[in-house]
């Protein structure tokens, strides 16, 4: 079992008709918890601290996609928003086993290999 790390940029500051970044991220790790238990963390960053330092190479993508930035395993994946659902189907697809495609036999036909 992998666990899988998620990451919001943003910022502290009222955002209007919503909760500010840190809220949501909040909200997205107590649904994440529920889903997925211990397999997820969640982590906020406040893009006017000196945390931004650990990602200064996602600058250029930050202020031309709009906060909050969303990354999943250190890969930016949502922009402008904290899409729960979206995050979830995202981490859903890549907990699940994958399965190899098996083409079904006809009776009395031995399988090869």
């Amino acid at each position: 079992m992998s666990r899988h790390y998620v990451t919001v940029l943003g910022t502290e500051l009222p955002v209007l008709f919503t909760d500010n970044h840190r809220e949501l991220a909040e909200t997205l790790a107590h649904e994440l918890k529920k889903r997925f238990g211990d397999m997820v963390e969640v982590e906020f960053i406040n893009i006017l601290n000196k945390e931004l330092n650990k990602f200064i190479h996602l600058w250029p993508t930050i202020v031309r996609s709009g906060l909050p930035v969303v990354l999943i395993d250190g890969e930016p994946r949502f922009y402008g928003g904290v899409p729960t659902s979206d995050v979830v189907k995202t981490i859903d697809g890549m907990v699940k086993p994958k399965t190899l495609f098996k083409p079904p036999v006809r009776p009395g036909v031995r399988p090869r290999g």
